[in-house]
């Protein structure tokens, strides 16, 4: 089974750490994967008025929004994932935790269908071992 989990943690651009803030913020009103996809299909850097109208388009309640984005609980999981980032020596984005495997940079996706199947052989092959019941 695959699992994609998106963990923001913002990097130097001016707006990153707004726009990840907003995007945590934005699963309050169930809006996060649309909020997130229209993110990233922006193109170019970001300001704060361009992602607050990103959110109004996906139809988020932009003043709710922003008060969101001042909840505490917000900020300590954007802390939780740069340390997990810094742990796992993540520093650019995107990167992709498969397996044991840190893959850096965008993939084409033949190529992330090699590393899927290669991580679910492996997979396999520790389920099938006598250790694997310990």
């Amino acid at each position: 089974m695959l699992k994609v989990v998106y963990k923001h943690c913002p990097g130097k651009r001016p707006d990153s750490k707004f726009a990840a803030l907003a995007a945590l913020a934005s699963s309050k009103q169930g809006k996060y994967e649309a909020f997130h996809h229209a993110l990233m299909a922006a193109r170019g850097q970001l300001s704060e008025f361009d992602i607050l109208t990103i959110a109004l388009h996906v139809g988020l309640d932009v003043e709710q929004l922003k008060r969101d984005m001042e909840d505490r609980a917000i900020e300590s999981v954007l802390e939780r994932n740069c340390a997990l980032a810094r742990e796992l020596y993540i520093n650019v984005t995107p990167e992709l935790v498969l397996g044991d495997e840190v893959i850096s940079g965008v993939l084409k996706i033949h190529t992330l269908e090699r590393f899927i199947a290669k991580e679910r052989e492996q997979a396999k092959r520790r389920a099938g071992s006598p250790t694997s019941a310990f």
